[in-house]
């Protein structure tokens, strides 16, 4: 039985948001380690034998719990002392113990509103948490949500609260410009995106040159203030939840998709797909009956801001959706031959989370299609996918070898390797495509 200390999944009931029909109880009894990638395929109809490979291929470079944090000194479920350990990577496992003990005592629901929802300056800073860190936390939170698995879930508020602030206070300042200034009309999420590309503050935050972190080193220390009045215009009021969640979804791909670079080879940016990732689960939480509207809107809302933060941080590059909406697949298939391909790629997961967020996106839109905003449409999303696909499968080809810029990295795990250089990073810097292949030359990624 799923519990605070037990993964348990049945494949009649467990199956996840998008799914396939014949999922077996072999394959669920499999799925107990790095979760993210292991549900991801588990749901896409990955075998027992497929599920194992995947752990053995990145079980090798998982990182050791901290054993030897000093012991904290306090009840946690006093909001002072909770919040003194917050943003510390070494007490993990002391907020794990307290979260585990919460949700065995209270439940996922009366758990998540206590400390996430409740609008008390503890649970706002948890809530910022959970949406900081490229969106982990969240991902985590969504995952053991949608699995109904109650471990999952006190992991995710455990990682929350060590997650660090890299936006700092954005959230809070957006809310109070929001109550501040008012807005006629509403605009589209994708006139958002063009106004921050067209802001000269904002394009030009993000610098080569500055440390790896660029959304907290870059965006945010020199143009946090400039992005505040574009965020607080996107706004949800209770009517609108499920057709800003699509909008926001599907202009995440949108984005995603065409952020390519004249002259190089299709690659998606890191960044933009943890923003293309975490869409699967405001699907998620939407359908929960425990989550009031006023927070379900509120958790659209910090999602759409998440977003138009990570493109910015990524210097707003140029978008060519003839690049994604013309692509001429390598392998043509339907959605099942993408998912077979995705559960059976030998990466860390998120070319499989990738792919099921994308046929997500195609079944929230569908309600919507042809409605102003909503830049995707039928067709488009399975094109994508192959998209997706054929660009991190070009590892998979026999003369594939890292680029050069690899040697930095001496020592690290060669997995770790083909990671980082699988995808572009901060791809609005013409720096951030100097490992890619110009077109017609395939050799490397």
């Amino acid at each position: 039985m799923a519990s605070a200390t037990n993964l348990d999944l049945l494949s009649t009931r467990n199956r996840g948001e998008v799914h396939v029909e014949n999922i077996s109880q072999e394959a669920a009894d499999r799925v107990n380690h790095i979760v993210h990638h292991l549900l991801a395929i588990y749901a896409l109809g990955a075998t027992p034998g497929e599920i194992q490979r995947a752990y053995d291929l990145n079980v090798r470079y998982q990182l050791p719990i901290h054993e030897n944090a000093p012991k904290i000194s306090g009840d946690m479920r006093d909001p002072d002392i909770f919040q003194t350990y917050t943003g510390m990577p070494k007490h993990y496992k002391d907020y794990l113990k307290f979260f585990t003990h919460e949700v065995c005592e209270k439940g996922i629901a009366a758990t998540l509103n206590e400390y996430l929802f409740k609008n008390d300056e503890r649970a706002n800073d948890m809530l910022a948490r959970l949406y900081d860190g490229l969106l982990h936390s969240f991902i985590h939170l969504g995952y053991g949500v949608e699995f109904q698995q109650p471990l999952i879930v006190v992991e995710a508020l455990a990682q929350a609260a060590i997650t660090e602030r890299w936006l700092e206070d954005t959230c809070d300042l957006v809310t109070q410009h929001k109550s501040s200034h008012k807005y006629s009309g509403d605009p589209s999420v994708l006139s958002l995106y063009s106004n921050l590309h067209h802001d000269p503050v904002i394009y030009s935050a993000v610098r080569p040159n500055d440390p790896p972190n660029k959304l907290r080193d870059g965006l945010i220390a020199r143009a946090k203030h400039a992005i505040i009045p574009y965020l607080a215009q996107f706004t949800v009021r209770p009517d609108q939840l499920e057709k800003k969640a699509a909008e926001l979804a599907n202009c995440s791909l949108y984005v995603a998709a065409s952020a390519q670079r004249p002259g190089k080879i299709e690659m998606f940016d890191f960044f933009l797909m943890h923003s293309v990732n975490a869409s699967i689960w405001l699907s998620v939480f939407l359908k929960q009956e425990w989550i009031s509207d006023e927070l379900k809107c509120k958790l659209v809302e910090l999602k759409g801001w998440s977003d138009l933060v990570t493109y910015s941080a990524c210097r707003t590059p140029e978008l060519y959706p003839d690049r994604a909406l013309q692509y001429q697949p390598k392998q043509p298939g339907d959605w099942r031959s993408i998912f077979r391909r995705a559960r059976c790629y030998n990466d860390d997961g998120h070319a499989a989370k990738f792919i099921r967020s994308i046929r997500n996106i195609e079944q929230i839109s569908e309600r919507f299609a042809g409605t102003a905003g909503f830049p995707l449409q039928q067709q488009q999303y399975l094109t994508i996918a192959h998209m997706v696909m054929d660009s991190v499968e070009r590892m998979n080809s026999p003369d594939y070898s890292l680029p050069p810029q690899a040697t930095f990295v001496f020592g690290i795990n060669t997995e770790v390797l083909r990671i980082m250089f699988r995808w572009v990073r901060w791809n609005g810097l013409d720096e951030a495509w100097d490992h890619v292949p110009d077109i017609g030359k395939t050799a490397r990624l």
